[in-house]
């Protein structure tokens, strides 16, 4: 059994801060260079300058101020009553030494204040942090320039740069203002330069010093404390100058002069009460520079032993070496140290001290080893009956640090062997682990041996349990160790842990002497509990299986005993309200527990124990999932058997219980099943009604469950049930209420669609088509698209057209990236066809154009559109034609109308070009084939546009054969080129369009042998031979034309007979071929089937050419013929 260690992190954190002390930052390295930054002193020229005031004087210094202020009151109201006072430079003067004296006499106030708060506020006594004074000199230096400014030859203004230049390096340095300190260096090297015998140089030397080392100008520094030094050695400066010019050489890591220097500063101040301060920080500085030494700890203590008193001075500053020792990574000096303090005083009070400080080292270097033996060697060390304990038996405080020491650092040790073994396990390390736990367990006992009563020996007795039982196979003392966590605290946190070891380690003691076959790899036997609760088929055999009455074995007994020990326990602790609301947890595992003592009186036939145990675990705990498992089990059975009645039984129990392993929903859901196939099962039986009657019941209970997607669809059951009764309208109604009260669940769409089903299958059409559009409201259903379409196809059927547009409309706004937004933007255009009306016409072609223009990808439906458009205006043409020409008397000429021509062809064009550009790969084999139709269709009216020409151009009565030659070139070139055009068609594919090219090819030289047969003969040919003449020439011209007309317009048939096209170019290909052949073609529109009749296309000149060349020739018409007559019979 592995559990995590729970007490290591803490125990670790104590053994590692006890007695520590906050270490320096490490020292070493290279010396700084010019401008970087250096280590500085703690003791600024301030503290110095302030050390000299005691609380007496600041006092008596308050007196004085008030006499300043008046002073200052009076001075500067002679000013102004006097401006031009003849002493007015020494009034200057007096009031900037007035004002330089109350700032800083304000400023060591203030100081005061701020040093007793910062102390307060360090002690938690102050809540909020103290904010540091800042000294200002600015009114105080205003009078110091004005004596300049006014007055450059004042006797005093060696006095005044030094002011200005000090005043003006602590207002720089406060307000961090480089160009004010730059302006400070300024006159304070003024002084220097041109007052040498100024008594004002000391003080200006230092203050240059000082401001070169905070900006760690290192040897502009040094230079200015030389100075004091050599120049002034009885100056109050002096030995200032020299402390900080040790603090120089510090930093250029020359260690020996700066031990020289300290010491010399220390020598300088002596023992007098002046200056303690300063002499103390002098030695501290001593203690640093030691530190950065190596072995420097020998000749440190012999000094502090001349120089201070003996005793504890002298200890104090060799402890503050030790620490920073530790801080700057001077591990063997550190060791040493401690050691000699503990050689040389073995009786200390501080040992315990001494020894945190030896381990905090040795865990620094990381050396287990090493910090073992140091542990042993404390452990020893501070043993009860052990010589620094005799002598420090009245030091109940050392005691207490040195038992607290050993308590804690035993105690690290060990959970660090255990959790060590652990890491060894995870590595698959079993030898190391192996020793390690060993170590672990070893230790643990030493621990509850000399701290029985220990807050630790709590878990130190859980963990070397858990050891003995897991790792040692020491089950017996394994139980002693949990035993002795229940009788420490039966209401601590490892009470249920330590009882259930117990039932573990007897269990496992009974496998280990062979009384039980362990199966479930160290569980206690609760390995297989799920397994064979969950296990129908173990059930199964388990209730045929006869089990003799037999004794328990005396270790069996104990484990029943362990287990009901805990079920006792744990019991008796969640009545208490204060540990269920510590450990709310604590006694899940009583049903499992129960069922171990249950199954053991069980195997041996034991049942009415066995029984009373087992029937407890669903009264104690219903909503255990051993109580679950039974549960469900139970349902499931009887889903299986169809006894849908025991399954809503076992949920509502469920439902009852709360039980966590089951949501209300899921139980919910349970029931809602049985009712669901409760009404399934009656319907199949036919009995509908009490079918619908149970799904009421379902609707009438769960109505406000939380479980809304199980209402939703039990309601739609309903509502289907009702329909498959043939209750309409309480079908309607039901799917309604859906829709209504379930707008977020899966069903509401679905009901919203079969509303519209339901209504279409009444032929309740409008109704029909407004139930699918309301689909809009759940657009991300997937059968919402379908609906409104279905509502558009609808209101088309019923020849609501403006309604079909207006539900295409709201699919387009609804769905306007959807894959069939194209089909429905284009089918708007043909609704608008179909209303026919001139205004709808006209919409629907600029509709067409914006088809093409919003959709530019769809090309078998742009080639369609354009198609459409161009034929609306053809059509809109012809509709005008019928009606200019209704009222004409019969043969009167037809008058043609083509004002959409140009935008017609246009179109018409466009449909062609986008066919053979794009239409005829459109990846959509329908909106393809529609594609190719319509492009058919596109080049079919373009053609007839050309033969239109061709039918007006009319041949003249005239004998000026310049004009009757134009007039017969013009027709033979239209000829030729609507013949072209229509050819043209033949190749688009479309069989319907290309029986009706084909019939037009032959009208066109039908109508030419018409147009032929009806040109006037000129009035004066008329009675004359040439009458004759011209009539044979015509008609010499004519016959070849009418063959090939008859040729064409049997092609015509042929092609409708073999492409199934029977449309009215093939009605009007028969008619025409019947009056051109009555005998072969006695049936008008009709053609003998056994003839195979072929429609040649030629490509000679027989009109363009042969026409004009008879004309100019006169009588050799019949020559002329001949080659067209070859031409048609040529393969």
């Amino acid at each position: 059994m592995r559990r995590p260690l729970h007490l290591l992190l803490p125990f670790l954190l104590i053994a590692g801060i006890s007695f520590a002390q906050e270490p320096p930052p490490p020292g070493g390295g290279e010396p700084p260079g010019e401008n970087q930054p250096l280590k500085k002193s703690t003791f600024s020229l301030s503290d110095f300058e302030n050390s000299a005031y005691t609380p007496e004087q600041l006092i008596a210094m308050e007196k004085i101020d008030q006499g300043r202020r008046q002073n200052i009151g009076r001075m500067e109201q002679l000013l102004r009553d006097q401006p031009l006072y003849k002493n007015k430079a020494d009034i200057y003067f007096r009031l900037a030494e007035a004002y330089w004296e109350q700032s800083k006499f304000e400023y060591l106030k203030t100081r005061a204040k701020f040093d007793k708060d910062s102390e307060a506020f360090e002690q938690k006594r102050l809540a909020i942090a103290p904010v540091e004074p800042k000294q200002d000199y600015a009114t105080a230096l205003g009078y110091y320039k004005r004596v300049i400014q006014e007055f450059p030859d004042y006797a005093r203004l060696d006095e005044i740069l030094y002011y200005l230049g000090r005043g003006a390096l602590e207002q720089g340095k406060e307000m961090q203002d480089r160009n004010l300190l730059k302006e400070a260096v300024q006159y304070l090297q003024k002084l220097v330069q041109t007052y040498p015998q100024s008594p004002q140089l000391p003080k200006a030397y230092l203050a240059l010093g000082e401001h070169f080392f905070e900006t760690d100008s290192l040897y502009y520094a040094k230079t200015n404390y030389e100075k004091i030094i050599t120049n002034y050695p009885t100056s109050p400066m002096f030995n200032y100058a020299l402390y900080k010019l040790g603090w120089v050489y510090f930093n250029l890591r020359e260690f020996r002069k700066t031990i020289e220097t300290f010491q010399k500063v220390v020598e300088n101040i002596g023992t007098g009460t002046g200056q303690v301060s300063f002499r103390d920080q002098a030695l501290d500085d001593l203690v640093k520079t030691w530190a950065e030494m190596d072995d420097s700890w020998r000749e440190a203590l012999e000094y502090f032993e001349r120089a201070l008193e003996k005793g504890d001075p002298v200890w104090e500053k060799m402890e503050k070496l030790a620490d920073l020792y530790i801080g700057f990574d001077k591990d063997k000096e550190a060791t040493e140290l401690f050691n000699y303090f503990l050689e040389t005083r073995p009786a200390n009070a501080k040992a315990p001290q001494w020894f945190a400080r030896l381990l905090e080292v040795r865990r620094k270097m990381n050396d287990t080893a090493e910090t073992e033996k140091e542990v042993r060697r404390a452990w020893a060390y501070f043993q009860p009956d052990g010589s620094w304990l005799s002598a420090n038996k009245a030091n109940t405080e050392a005691i207490a640090e040195a038992n607290t020491l050993c308590e804690n650092e035993m105690a690290a040790m060990s959970v660090g062997w255990h959790e060590s073994a652990q890491k060894a396990d995870d590595k698959k390390n079993a030898a190391l682990a192996s020793d390690l736990y060993v170590k672990a367990s070893g230790d643990y006992v030493q621990f509850l041996q000399r701290f029985p009563e220990s807050e630790k020996a709590y878990v130190i007795n859980f963990n070397l349990g858990e050891i003995l039982y897991g790792k040692v196979k020491d089950y017996a003392g394994a139980i002693k160790a949990y035993q002795e966590v229940i009788k420490r605290d039966k209401k601590g946190q490892f009470v249920e842990d330590a009882a259930l070891g117990i039932i573990y380690a007897s269990y496992e003691e009974m496998c280990k002497q062979g009384v039980r076959e362990c199966v479930d790899g160290g569980k206690g036997g609760t390995g297989a509990i799920e397994k064979k609760k969950l296990s129908e088929d173990e059930w199964k055999a388990s209730m045929s299986e006869t089990i003799q009455k037999t004794d328990l074995h005396p270790l069996e007994r104990a484990y029943v005993d362990a287990a009901d020990s805990y079920v006792n326990l744990l019991l008796e602790l969640r009545k208490d309200a204060a540990f269920i609301k510590k450990y709310p947890k604590r006694g899940e595992q009583i049903p499992e527990v129960m069922y171990l003592a249950a199954d053991t009186y069980y195997k041996h036939g034991q049942f009415a124990e066995a029984v009373q145990r087992l029937q407890k675990i669903f009264e104690y705990d219903s909503r255990h999932k051993l109580a679950t498992v039974a549960a469900v089990t139970i349902m499931e059975a009887y889903s299986k058997l169809a006894r849908w009645d025991k399954v809503e039984e076992w949920a509502r129990k469920l439902k009852a219980t709360k039980n966590p392993f089951i949501t209300d929903e899921q139980a919910s859901t349970y029931i809602a099943i049985a009712i669901n196939e409760d009404a399934v099962a009656l319907m199949k039986a036919k009995r509908v009604e009490d079918a619908i009657g149970r799904l009421k019941q379902l609707v009438a209970e769960f109505g406000k469950s939380k479980d809304r997607e199980m209402v939703a669809k039990a309601t739609y059951n309903l509502a289907f049930l009702y329909e498959r009764a043939k209750r309409t309208k309480e079908a309607v109604t039901t799917y309604e209420s859906i829709v209504k009260n379930f707008k977020g669940q899966s069903v509401a769409p679905e009901a919203q669609f079969q509303i519209g089903v339901l209504y279409e299958s009444q032929t309740r059409f409008a109704e029909s088509a407004d139930a699918f559009l309301q689909m809009e409201k759940f657009k991300d259903a997937k059968d919402t698209p379908d609906a409104m379409i279905n509502a558009s196809l609808i209101r088309e059927a019923t020849n609501d057209h403006a309604g079909a547009i207006a539900a295409l409309e709201k699919f387009l706004k609804v769905y306007p990236k959807h894959e069939r937004a194209p089909n429905a933007f284009f089918k708007i255009g043909n609704l608008l066809e179909k209303m026919a009306d001139e205004k709808s016409l006209k919409k629907a072609v600029t509709h067409y154009d914006a088809f093409a223009a919003k959709y530019p990808g769809e090309a078998g439906l742009k080639v369609q559109g354009w198609s459409r458009a161009g034929d609306i205006l053809r059509g809109m043409d012809e509709k005008e034609q019928v009606a200019k020409n209704a009222k004409n008397a019969d043969g009167a000429p037809i008058k043609k109308v083509y004002g959409n021509r140009k935008k017609a062809t246009d179109y018409f064009t466009k449909a062609v070009n986008e066919f053979a550009n794009n239409g005829k790969n459109d990846p959509n084999a329908e909106n393809r084939g529609f594609a190719q139709e319509y492009a058919a269709q596109a080049a079919y009216w373009i053609a007839d546009y050309t033969f239109q020409d061709f039918d007006d151009a009319k041949i003249p009565a005239t004998m000026n054969i310049n004009a009757l030659m134009e007039a017969l070139k013009k027709k033979a070139e239209l000829h030729q080129r609507a013949e072209a055009s229509f050819d043209g068609v033949f190749n688009m594919g479309s069989a319907y369009w290309l029986g009706c090219a084909a019939f037009r090819n032959g009208l066109l030289y039908y109508k030419f042998v018409e147009e032929l047969d009806s040109v006037p003969i000129p009035d004066m040919l008329i009675g004359t031979d040439g009458e004759t003449q011209y009539r044979a020439a015509l008609q010499t011209f004519a016959d070849p034309i009418n063959e090939k007309a008859l040729v064409l317009l049997k092609g015509a048939l042929q092609v409708a007979h073999e492409k199934g096209v029977y449309n009215q170019c093939a009605k009007d290909a028969g008619i025409y071929t019947h009056k051109k052949d009555p005998d072969s073609y006695p049936v008008a529109g009709d053609s003998p089937l056994n003839k195979q009749l072929t429609a040649e296309h030629t490509q000679d000149t027989l009109l363009s050419g042969n026409i004009v060349r008879f004309l100019k020739r006169g009588n050799t018409a019949v020559d002329m013929l001949r080659p067209v007559k070859k031409a048609e019979g040529a393969n």
